[in-house]
């Protein structure tokens, strides 16, 4: 880019910092809804005789939690306990045991439950009718030593039978780490038309469950999800309006064979399967939610939760009759090493590959590179029993698989900053003339046999690597709760030092700002002055957005660039090469595409029609059937036999 074009996106990002900062924040307002529980927050806030009283979290959206739950039982793994409740008939909760709600709290975290202020949503296995609408029948529940069963009876005749077992583990798994049985739960559905009618049951659907970030920061992960072949993710964001598409708060499709689907958030995931592939109807709905600890942060961004149903297929039950449904049930961590022993492919609902912009061009590569580096990441961690030092080395390795991209590119910088300054001849000369300025600069490239793309190949091959390292740290809940040293003490937080006046100090930002600035200082000066000041300031940039970001992935990006900074020290310590024009040789892809420019422009100036494009560039040795003055004329090949006299 020239000068302006520098200046335009300097302007931009200097308004998008602006905008985020000062513009943002006022226009997210609280929804309506949260109004009333917000004042009644700040009511309670001071009691009446003047002392200050503990403050009540303000709740967005309307509860869900039925008035009368019934009775509840308990289903208990070594990892999990699941109630299940009669009021709407399902599992209200599970209880995760390995996974405390909070770093300073002993309660184990609990799914289903993402509005701390309202409690429960609907149990999962309940019946219902379209989005948000759900049966209200009281079932007669029954412990057994197989699990617990559920009957009830609807108004129309229809009789649903529930029952709720857990899954015994395989013996190729039992008292593996990687066994996902203490999470599940074998769920049968048998629906029995006692009436005298025919009752269709193609619009009732099973809830799958709901869920919420557990941070501000873990709104990109959290949304709903099927499988239909193919796994489709979309986040709860999507439901926002954006250009044409509506806003809205929930979602239907039509699929013709579903696999599965569920809900996840960055930690944590419920995915219900039906052991028999069917077509029907899939729903999701967004709902407003808190974060604890993140009350004035959760109404100023409007965090949002997400439920989903899946359908029962367009079918019709005669009186009499009845028909038997079998879902199993994954309700716990989104821990690659369990979620990959599942069936029917469910570790895709990792989602590593789902990145915005980037999913269509690199998401083929980014799922089994993250799968890699996780799969790593944990072996680390059982070597040394750290994740910070697991995260260290992991780094190092990707680095190491870096290298020659990144001595590559370094080459080629090298090469570039010789070029400068009869670079800056050319601009001097052709100030006026950008055209004739861009083809004396790609006929220097080619006179000293300089690939421009050098640089940049190098650089789109590590941004997949770079992405699925990312996005692997970003949503490892094995980083969860997880200390690394001194003041860091859950590497899926910020590295928080102290609060001074409510903004929170965090060191390894400014260290990772501060590390990129000496690895872009220490790199060959190419371009113009305007280019090399754009570049200086991107780290304040990085600081900037970057300055929440979990201490693990600020730990990689600063332990990156101390490896990236050593790696350029002894790259600059080699000799340069100096600069040869080449002599007689093949003509280069670059050339091909100047002498095809140059054709263009002769035959415009005489009025001829331009060569075509892709003969010209095969060069003087290519096979085409077009010269100078069009298409060669084929001479026809003699086909003469000699007589044997």
């Amino acid at each position: 880019m020239d000068r302006t074009g520098w200046i335009g996106v300097t302007t931009c990002a200097v308004l998008l910092v602006l905008w985020y900062t000062f513009v943002l924040p006022k226009t997210l307002t609280p929804a309506p809804e949260a109004a009333p529980a917000a004042a009644t927050a700040t009511a309670s806030a001071e009691t009446g005789d003047g002392q200050a009283a503990p403050a009540v979290p303000p709740t967005i959206g309307a509860a869900n939690k039925p008035a009368d739950p019934g009775k509840a039982l308990d289903l208990t793994t070594d990892r999990a306990t699941f109630t299940v409740v009669s009021r709407g008939g399902g599992i209200s909760t599970a209880a995760l045991k390995d996974y405390k709600r909070a770093m300073d709290s002993d309660a184990p975290l609990v799914l289903n439950s993402p509005n701390r202020s309202t409690g429960l949503t609907h149990p999962i296995g309940t019946l219902g009718t379209g989005s948000g609408e759900f049966e209200d029948v009281l079932y007669s529940a029954e412990q057994q030593p197989e699990g617990v069963v559920l009957t009830g009876t609807h108004e129309n005749g229809l009789k649903v039978v529930k029952r709720f077992t857990t899954v015994a583990p395989s013996e190729k798994l039992k008292g593996s780490p990687k066994d996902p049985s203490g999470h599940l739960v074998s769920f049968q559905l048998r629906l029995e038309n006692t009436g005298k009618e025919p009752l269709p049951i193609g619009n009732y659907s099973v809830y799958g469950g709901a869920i919420a970030t557990t941070h501000t920061r873990g709104q990109m992960d959290t949304g709903f999800f099927w499988k239909q072949g193919n796994f489709i993710f979309k986040r709860v964001d999507w439901l926002k309006g954006f250009l044409l598409r509506p806003d809205r708060e929930s979602y239907e499709k039509e699929v013709k064979h579903l696999d599965w689907a569920g809900v996840k958030s960055e930690y944590f995931i419920m995915i219900t399967r039906p052991l028999e592939h069917r077509p029907g109807k899939i729903w999701a709905q967004r709902f407003g939610t808190i974060v604890e600890g993140e009350e004035e942060q959760s109404l100023k961004m409007q965090i949002k939760g997400i439920e989903c149903a899946l359908g029962l297929p367009e079918s019709t039950l005669q009186p009499g009759e009845s028909r038997v449904f079998d879902y199993e049930i994954y309700m716990g961590p989104k821990k690659f090493s369990l979620i990959a022993e599942l069936p029917d492919g469910q570790r895709s609902a990792m989602g590593y590959d789902k990145v915005p912009m980037m999913e269509t061009l690199f998401g083929w590569i980014i799922k089994p590179l993250a799968q890699v580096f996780v799969t790593l990441l944990t072996a680390f961690n059982g070597w040394f029993g750290n994740y910070g030092i697991a995260v260290l080395l992991l780094t190092v390795c990707v680095r190491a698989i870096m290298w020659p991209l990144h001595a590559k590119a370094h080459a080629t910088s090298k090469q570039m900053a010789q070029l400068t300054p009869m670079l800056n001849e050319l601009r001097a000369k052709y100030e006026n003339d950008p055209q004739k300025m861009q083809q004396e600069q790609m006929k220097l490239w080619a006179e000293y046999g300089i690939n421009p793309m050098g640089g940049c190949l190098p650089a789109l091959v590590q941004m997949p690597i770079f992405i699925a390292y990312f996005r692997m740290l970003s949503s490892a809940v094995e980083l969860r709760h997880e200390p690394f040293v001194a003041w860091i003490k859950d590497l899926s937080m910020p590295d928080t030092i102290v609060t001074i006046n409510g903004f929170d100090v965090n060191l390894l930002p400014v260290l990772m700002a501060a590390t990129s600035y000496v690895q872009f200082a220490m790199m060959p000066k190419t371009g113009d002055k305007n280019q090399r000041m754009i570049f200086m300031m991107f780290p304040l940039m990085f600081l900037y957005f970057c300055y929440t970001y979990a201490s693990a992935l600020a730990l990689y990006w600063t332990w990156s660039n101390i490896i990236s900074i050593v790696q350029t020290y002894v790259l600059n310590k080699r000799p340069v090469p100096p600069l040869k024009k080449l002599g007689k040789r093949k003509s280069t892809w670059m050339e091909r595409l100047q002498q095809q420019a140059e054709a263009a422009q002769r035959a415009q100036a005489s009025g001829r029609p331009a060569p075509a494009a892709g003969p010209s560039l095969a060069g003087p040795a290519s096979s085409s059937n077009y010269g100078e003055k069009g298409p060669r004329k084929q001479k026809p090949k003699a086909n003469r036999r000699k007589r044997r006299p």
